[in-house]
C-alpha cells in the first residue's frame, strides 16, 4: 500500500482538471431523456384541452424525480472528485439537499413553461429535448461543484482556481472569467459565478490547484 507521500503525489497530480460535464454525462443523459418524457405529458395534455395549469401538472412530478436524481448524483460525483485533492474523506448524505434544490429547479421551469406558454404557446423549443438537455447539463454542472465546494470546504490546505475557456466562440462573461487566472477558492469569478457553467450553453471547466506555501 503505498504511503502518505505517495498517494498525496497521486491525489495532487491525478485531481487538478474538474469537467462536469465529461464526469456527469449518463446522469445529464438519463436526466434529459425522463425530463423530455415530462414535456411529451404536458404537451399532450396540453393539446387535449387541459389549461396550462392543468397540462403542467401532468409532468411536474417526473421533472422534479429527473432533477432530484441527477442532482444526487452529481452532488455526490463532485465530493469524490474534489476529495481527491482535498483530502476530505465521509461522504455526505445528499438526499435532502438534492430534493431541496431539485424542486426548486422544477417550480422554477414550471413558472417559465407557464410563461412561455401563455405568450406565445407551445413553440418548438418548449417542450423540446434541447430545452431538456440544456437544463440537465446546467444544473447537474451546478451541484457537481457544489458537491466539489463541499469537499474543499473540509479541507485544511489552501487551493485556487482558474476558469477555462473550450469551444470556438466562448461568450465575453466566460472569457472575462478566464482572463483572472487563479484566484482563491472560496471566491467567485467576475462573472458572480462559482464555477462553470455560466450559461446553459457553456463549455468551460474548472482547474484547481493547491497554493504554493
Amino acid at each position: 500500500m503505498p504511503d502518505k507521500q505517495e498517494q498525496d503525489r497521486r491525489r495532487l497530480l491525478g485531481g487538478f482538471l474538474f469537467l462536469p460535464l465529461l464526469r456527469l454525462r449518463p446522469f445529464i443523459g438519463s436526466a434529459s431523456t425522463d425530463i423530455e418524457e415530462s414535456f411529451d405529458a404536458m404537451y399532450d395534455a396540453y393539446e387535449s384541452g387541459n389549461s396550462v395549469a392543468g397540462a403542467l401538472t401532468k409532468g411536474h412530478a417526473g421533472i422534479a424525480d429527473a432533477f432530484t436524481t441527477l442532482i444526487g448524483s452529481a452532488l455526490q460525483r463532485g465530493y469524490k472528485d474534489g476529495a481527491r485533492l482535498s483530502g476530505a474523506e465521509d461522504i455526505p448524505n445528499f438526499d435532502k439537499l438534492a430534493a431541496k434544490q431539485a424542486k426548486k429547479v422544477a417550480s422554477q421551469m414550471h413558472a417559465t413553461t407557464k410563461d412561455w406558454i401563455k405568450k406565445g404557446g407551445t413553440d418548438g423549443f418548449v417542450f423540446s429535448s434541447d430545452r431538456a438537455e440544456r437544463a440537465a447539463r446546467y444544473t447537474g454542472a451546478e451541484a457537481y461543484f457544489n458537491g466539489m465546494a463541499k469537499a474543499f470546504a473540509e479541507s485544511t490546505g489552501e487551493f485556487e482556481k482558474a476558469w477555462e475557456c473550450t469551444g470556438d466562440d466562448p461568450c465575453d462573461d466566460c472569457l472575462s472569467n478566464e482572463d483572472e487566472g487563479w484566484i482563491p477558492m472560496e471566491e467567485d469569478f467576475e462573472s458572480g459565478h462559482y464555477a462553470p457553467l455560466a450559461h446553459p450553453n457553456c463549455e468551460c471547466y474548472l482547474r484547481v490547484r493547491r497554493v504554493k506555501g
